[in-house]
C-alpha cells in the first residue's frame, strides 16, 4: 500500500478512502467534508476501510473510527490524532507529526480539532454534523 499511498500524495486528492484492494471513494474536497461526505453517501456499510488523507488532524481519526476504519495514513498528522488512533485500536502513518493542526490563518488550533476534544467518535460526528448542517 506503500506506492499507492505514495501516488495518492503526488495527486489533487485531498482523500482516499480503500476497502479491500481497491478504491472505494476519493474526494477533493478541504477538510472533513470528503469524509462526511463518504459517510452520508456510503453510512458505516464497507468493511476494512483504510483512509489516506493529506492532513488528519483528530476529528479525521474519530470519523475514521466511526466508519469503523483499521488504518490512517497522512502526509502530515497531530500528535493528538496519533494519541487518538492508538487509543481506538487504529494503525496510523503519518509522514510528519505536528502538534495541533492549525487554523487556515495558522494563529490558531483547527476549529475540528477543537471541535474533536473530549469527544468519542459517535459524539464527534453527531457535532460536525450539526455544525456543517448536514
Amino acid at each position: 500500500m506503500k506506492s499507492e499511498f505514495n501516488e495518492f500524495l503526488k495527486s489533487t486528492i485531498t482523500l482516499e478512502i480503500w476497502s479491500g484492494s481497491g478504491v472505494a471513494f476519493r474526494s477533493e474536497k478541504e477538510g472533513l467534508k470528503g469524509l462526511m461526505e463518504f459517510i452520508e453517501v456510503y453510512g458505516r456499510n464497507i468493511k476494512d476501510i483504510m483512509v489516506f488523507d493529506k492532513i488528519a488532524g483528530r476529528g479525521a481519526v474519530l470519523l475514521t473510527a466511526y466508519i469503523g476504519g483499521k488504518e490512517i495514513d497522512a502526509k502530515i498528522g497531530s500528535i493528538v490524532a496519533g494519541d487518538a488512533a492508538q487509543s481506538l485500536g487504529i494503525k496510523f502513518y503519518f509522514q510528519e507529526m505536528v502538534p495541533q493542526i492549525l487554523n487556515d490563518l495558522g494563529t490558531d488550533m483547527c476549529p475540528t480539532e477543537k471541535l474533536s476534544t473530549l469527544k468519542s467518535p459517535e459524539e464527534f460526528y453527531l457535532a460536525l454534523k450539526k455544525e456543517m448542517k448536514l
